[in-house]
Order: structure tokens, then C-alpha cells, then sequence
């Protein structure tokens, strides 16, 4: 028997693998208006973070993902994570 809580666990798994798949697909130019002191700031990190290997679009293709799993938890009724 299936209760609510496994089955909420059962959509963020869903949702999880989702975005996996997403993130894993071919990666396309995409051109993006952001607030500049946002901008300046992923600069800032990716610049400070270099050796570690970040880079600027992967920070920003992670938060599309955090946004893509907030968001579905939103339309599947779940409370997602406001901050």
C-alpha cells in the first residue's frame, strides 16, 4: 500500500530523474538578459572558482535545473523549496 508520503517521494524521484535526462541532452546556444550585478557576480565566482573548473554557463545551466525541479514540485502540488 502506497501512502502520501511515498508517493510525494516517488514524484521528486520522478522529477529528479526527469531533470537528469534534461541536463544529459544535447546542449544548445541559447542568448540570456540577466540583471547585470547578477551577472557580475557569476563572473566573480566562476572567475574566483577557475581552478576548480567552474564555469560561467554551468552555473547557470544548474540553476535552470533547481528551478526546473522547484517548479514541477509546484505544479504536482508539492511546496517546492521558497526561500
Amino acid at each position: 500500500m502506497g501512502t502520501k508520503k511515498s508517493s510525494k517521494l516517488d514524484a521528486e524521484e520522478a522529477v529528479q530523474t526527469r531533470v537528469r535526462l534534461m541536463a544529459a541532452s544535447r546542449a544548445v546556444p541559447i542568448t540570456l538578459r540577466m540583471p547585470e550585478e547578477l551577472n557580475d557576480w557569476l563572473d566573480e565566482y566562476a572567475h574566483t572558482h577557475r581552478k576548480q573548473g567552474v564555469k560561467k554557463q554551468d552555473l547557470i545551466a544548474r540553476a535552470v535545473q533547481l528551478l526546473v525541479i522547484d517548479l514541477s514540485a509546484d505544479i504536482d502540488g508539492g511546496e517546492g523549496d521558497a526561500a
